[in-house]
């Protein structure tokens, strides 16, 4: 299993606004992003090894209203491409007191033996 949670997290945080693996269980302060891996599936093997790996995550972006969270996640968008990501969803969740942006990035990466 591949696990770029660390690598994730560090990017996220240079947009200076705190970043959180875990969904808050209360109104949080914002603006705020949360992120979890919702896959990490090997998808090619050889030698009854993984080569491969198909890794999704989904990014939360949280703020009062649009305008704070479209800045945020236009960046976001900028720091997973570079990371190799593409974006396949995207939604806003206007609904509550408290607004966000939930997005999905997926990514191929080549597993690493040594």
């Amino acid at each position: 299993m591949i696990n770029l949670k660390p690598q994730i997290r560090v990017a996220l945080e240079t947009l200076g606004c705190p970043v959180s693996p875990e969904y808050p269980s209360d109104i949080p302060k914002v603006p705020l992003i949360t992120f979890y891996e919702a896959t990490n599936q090997d998808i090619s093997e050889a030698d009854d090894e993984a080569t491969e790996a198909l890794i999704e995550f989904y990014i939360h972006i949280w703020g009062e209203d649009t305008e704070m969270i479209e800045p945020l996640a236009q960046s976001v968008a900028k720091i997973m491409r570079e990371l190799g990501f593409w974006r396949t969803f995207a939604a806003d969740d206007l609904s509550g007191s408290v607004k966000r942006k939930i997005l999905r990035y997926t990514t191929t990466k080549e597993a690493e033996h040594g």
